[in-house]
């Protein structure tokens, strides 16, 4: 440490337990989310049927309905950072419909994925798909991590001065 620095002391620790908490329920509402694209064709060699796209999270539930003559296949996006990641994206003739709000790593799974929708879509006589993407661990494992180290700074916050009291004599 150098000279002018200082600890970060009760008040700053109890802050900066709040923030890691407050991450941490973050994380638990936004990014617990199993996704399910299920697509079903009335009959074989037809168009005639529709996916839906269930999201369920903390929060609730998302569907979104698309009719499978409007879908046109799908890409895997990745993201610009540090490390890449990705989503699949719904080709429609509306536009791009993302599987996920969120990019996560894994990219041989959701290529394999967007393989099987692609197969879907060129296929008339398959009668239906089914794919899911469990990105929950991810959540729960930021929150679970962030919340725990929160709650420990709080009450090492809240404890510490009890304890300069029972040893100041």
């Amino acid at each position: 440490m150098s000279k002018n620095s200082k600890p970060l002391g009760c008040f700053g620790q109890f802050f900066l337990g709040l923030l890691l908490m407050g991450g941490g329920g973050i994380a638990l509402l936004f990014f617990v989310d199993l996704t399910t694209l299920e697509c079903k064709r009335l009959e074989p060699s037809t168009n005639q049927g529709q996916c839906q796209l269930t999201s369920n999270g903390v929060l609730g539930s998302d569907v979104t309905t698309i009719p499978i003559k409007s879908l046109q296949g799908a890409k895997l996006k990745g993201s610009s950072g540090r490390g890449t990641t990705y989503r699949i994206e719904l080709l429609t003739a509306e536009g791009t419909v993302a599987v996920t709000g969120v990019y996560t790593s894994g990219r041989r799974s959701k290529q394999q994925q967007v393989e099987q929708i692609r197969s879907f879509v060129e296929d008339p006589t398959q009668v239906s798909l089914n794919i899911k993407q469990d990105s929950r661990w991810i959540g729960y494992l930021f929150g679970v991590a962030f919340g725990g180290v929160g709650v420990l700074f709080v009450l090492s916050a809240l404890i510490t001065p009890f304890k300069r009291l029972g040893t100041s004599k």
